[in-house]
């Protein structure tokens, strides 16, 4: 257990020391009580007026206390960047971490997949060019020791150099974490981390209460306190939505009781007051009855390789939720459940165990005893899971019965039915070889159709030609027609000619005889009378002859 975890479990559950010495009071929310969440403000704020002329244990803690803070001054600034090997997919702020108890596999050549061995530590998560776990355990407790140095000092060089961390881990664009855990517990082989290291996230709380114990001084201003703030916010949004918070949320050990923790404290540091008491609410009723048992006990820890520091990881997750729910007034410390399980509980059992004149002993023997209550409850669970199947097998053999009787009948339906679909198969059997048959004469039709096609075609020229044949015939007829038509008239015309000139003839010969006969008489008169009378009887004989 790191430092800055026990300064928190000293001041919440030992009042009894911080009694052996004369204290002011301070009222809780007083103006010179800080603003945290997980430590007590007033009595911060009443250690720090006690302070002058203290003599005794309080004075030997404090100069402690100060003497720590004077070494942490040297602590270079933290921040993730300083990695120089990343994982695949990470980037130099990504916070990186790899699991705890996984090993290589000394079966195969390159150690992969590894394997995990509960308890056994594998020294490479501490490797500081691959993971930031060292980093972040030393910046977490370097800055909670200097503002908490400074609170009850008022020595400014320990609040400005917490400050200073607090910006390179939080607020700088160039060194700030990124506000996710990703990398977090990867196990070699794999490609991204587990849900399981939102574990690590924890020491956030902490850093929170450094960051209350710095309000108001001049070197850590508005803007900083705006982005840290910023960065928090980001970080709370993922953890609760992201799938590495929705798996933690289902753990029913020190990991689901963390998440709700940190869940818990985020909240109200945001000023989501109704969201924290929600999540120390449903903590309480969901937590203590499947991690507590009646007499105070932890079995999913105590079956842990190393059981005390499991139990006493669980405990802090409780103090936090404790803490929240004074925040909210709601008593979760002290909430029990109908069996009385409680967190209050929990510790007893563990101070009873540490009181012991055994502890280790005890602890062992607790460990065993949860252990051997774990394997009733699942062997009465299996055997209240074999009766009930046993139960379910009688039921389901009567059952068989009636339906063999049911079945009888349904099988010789489906006998009949089998048979008509058969009659019906058959059938369909022929259809098929028909089928078939028609397919295999395809080829032999497809030959035909195109003899017909150009049989067809041909015929369809024919008849194109004869009807064009038919068209110069129904034309030439008309022709004919009007070509008669002419004729007769040109015969009747003919004939009236010809009939003229018959009468024309006649009239001529007539005129002929006419002539003569005048010829004569004129030939007579001639002789009789001189040339001027028979002048004109012979003009009017040559008009005759034309």
């Amino acid at each position: 257990m790191r430092s800055y975890e026990l300064l928190p479990l000293v001041t919440l559950f030992a009042p009894q020391t911080l009694a052996r010495v004369e204290m002011p009071r301070v009222r809780p929310g007083s103006a010179a009580a800080p603003r945290t969440l997980l430590l007590r403000g007033e009595e911060i704020a009443a250690l720090r007026q006690s302070l002058p002329g203290a003599a005794g244990p309080l004075k030997e803690g404090y100069e402690e206390l100060v003497r720590r803070a004077e070494s942490a001054l040297a602590e270079p600034l933290f921040t993730p960047t300083g990695k120089t090997v990343l994982p695949e997919g990470a980037e130099p702020r990504d916070y990186v971490s790899f699991a705890k108890y996984w090993h290589p596999d000394s079966s195969t050549t390159d150690g992969l997949p590894y394997v995990q061995r509960d308890g056994e530590v594998n020294p490479d998560i501490y490797d500081e060019d691959k993971t930031d776990v060292v980093r972040f355990e030393r910046f977490s407790d370097v800055v909670f020791l200097l503002s908490f140095a400074f609170a009850l000092t008022d020595d400014a060089r320990f609040g400005e150099r917490a400050a200073e961390q607090l910006r390179s881990w939080f607020v700088s664009e160039e060194t700030s974490q990124t506000p996710h855990f990703r990398f977090a517990q990867m196990v070699r082989g794999s490609k991204q981390g587990r849900f399981i290291g939102l574990i690590e996230a924890r020491r956030y709380v902490y850093l929170l209460d450094a960051e209350a114990l710095l309000a108001g001084a001049p070197f850590w201003s508005e803007a900083d306190r705006k982005a840290f703030r910023k960065w928090f916010e980001r970080f709370f949004n993922w953890l609760r939505t992201g799938r590495y918070g929705q798996r933690a949320v289902e753990k029913d050990n020190n990991i689901g009781m963390w998440y709700d923790a940190q869940s818990a404290i985020y909240a109200l540091y945001l000023g989501e007051t109704e969201l924290a008491e929600k999540i120390v609410r449903d903590s309480v009723a969901n937590r203590v009855p499947q991690q507590i048992e009646a007499d105070g006990a932890m079995p999913n820890e105590l079956d842990r390789a190393r059981p005390y520091d499991y139990v006493a990881f669980n405990l802090l997750a409780m103090m936090a939720l404790g803490r929240a729910g004074d925040a909210v007034g709601f008593d979760a410390w002290w909430s029990e459940d109908e069996d009385g399980r409680s967190f209050k509980r929990a510790m007893d059992w563990m101070l009873a165990v540490l009181g012991s004149e055994d502890a280790s002993g005890a602890l062992d023997l607790a460990a065993e005893a949860a252990r051997l209550r774990k394997e009733n409850s699942e062997l009465a669970a299996r055997v209240e899971t074999l009766i009930r199947q046993k139960a379910a097998l009688s039921a389901d053999q009567d059952g068989l019965k009636r339906a063999s009787k049911e079945q009888a009948g349904t099988i010789e339906a489906l006998r009949a039915q089998l048979a008509a679909e058969r009659e019906t198969a058959l059938a369909e059997q022929e259809k098929r070889t028909a089928i078939e048959a028609r397919a295999r004469r395809v080829p032999e039709l497809e030959e035909e159709r195109d003899y017909l096609s150009g049989k067809m075609a041909r015929l369809n020229a024919r008849l194109e030609a004869a009807l064009h044949l038919e068209a110069d015939l129904k034309s030439a007829r008309q022709e004919l027609a009007e070509t008669r038509k002419q004729l007769e008239t040109a015969k009747a015309a003919l004939t009236r000619a010809q009939s003229a000139n018959q009468e024309l003839a006649a009239e001529r010969d007539a005129l002929n005889v006419q002539l003569a006969e005048r010829a004569q008489e004129a030939e007579a008169i001639r002789q009789s009378t001189s040339w001027k009378v028979t002048a004109p009887i012979r003009a009017a004989s040559r008009l005759v002859k034309r």
